[in-house]
């Protein structure tokens, strides 16, 4: 079948947008839909269609990425409105953070339709987003996902990892966050072990601060806990990126 384009994007958000942008970036004319218009009038100058649905949308293009906010709406959207207009040999690749039990379940039913779907979650924030440079964990059937990793390494420059089987990018990315968060708890949980016992963080940043390996980070840390007290935060409340 013959399709107006190769590739769409539903959902455009702090990461949608910056990943069709990506798609742009490429000379690729590309459909995309957001269930908030306003977001798709900054895309309206470049080369894109615009449509007024999720179903218009995949009925035109071949291959449909996902940037929706939450697992449960990344379902939603799936049942709903992919679903009953989706036909054989489409691809939706899924770049949210979705449950891994959802992601094989969809799989499945999208497979009974003889389309594929592949989970292909991101990290790298909103720059590396709109900059291409994100990091991939891709999950699917093999074959799926070598006929679109050229779609894929241009949202994902940085680090772009074929994980296994479906789910298995989904896992990757789990990996990845519990990473990035249990560090960050290790080392505040430290400090406040430390202040809580009497000790003031500026005196804990001078006697376990350094410059290299743990104790640079302990001393980024203890700064940034350092620098909310001087802001008049409480320390135990103070966000980390």
């Amino acid at each position: 079948m013959e399709y107006q384009n190769n590739i769409g994007v539903v959902g455009l958000g702090s990461m949608g947008s910056g990943i069709a942008l990506s798609l742009i970036s490429k000379v690729r004319k590309i459909g995309v839909f957001d269930i908030d218009r306003d977001k798709m009038k900054p895309l309206a100058s470049f080369n894109v269609d615009i449509y007024n649905s999720v179903e218009e949308l995949v009925e035109s293009c071949r291959t449909i990425f996902l940037s929706l906010p939450t697992s449960k709406v990344t379902v939603e959207v799936i049942e709903n409105n992919i679903l009953p207009t989706i036909r054989e040999n489409q691809t939706i690749i899924d770049t949210g953070t979705t449950i891994v039990n959802e992601t094989r379940r969809l799989f499945e039913l999208l497979k009974k339709r003889g389309a594929q779907f592949i989970d292909a979650p991101v990290s790298g924030g909103t720059i590396g987003s709109a900059t291409g440079q994100l990091y991939c964990f891709v999950g699917g059937e093999a074959n799926a996902v070598r006929e679109r990793w050229s779609e894929l390494s241009d949202i994902a420059t940085e680090r772009l990892t074929y994980c296994g089987s479906s789910g298995s990018g989904q896992v990757a990315k789990c990996v990845n966050q519990l990473s990035m968060g249990l560090v960050s708890a290790a080392y505040l949980e430290a400090i406040a072990f430390g202040v809580t016992s009497g000790v003031d963080a500026s005196v804990l940043l001078n006697a376990v601060g350094g410059s290299e390996g743990f104790r640079l980070e302990f001393s980024r840390y203890a700064s940034r806990v350092i620098e909310n007290k001087a802001d008049g935060m409480d320390h135990k409340s103070a966000e980390f990126e």
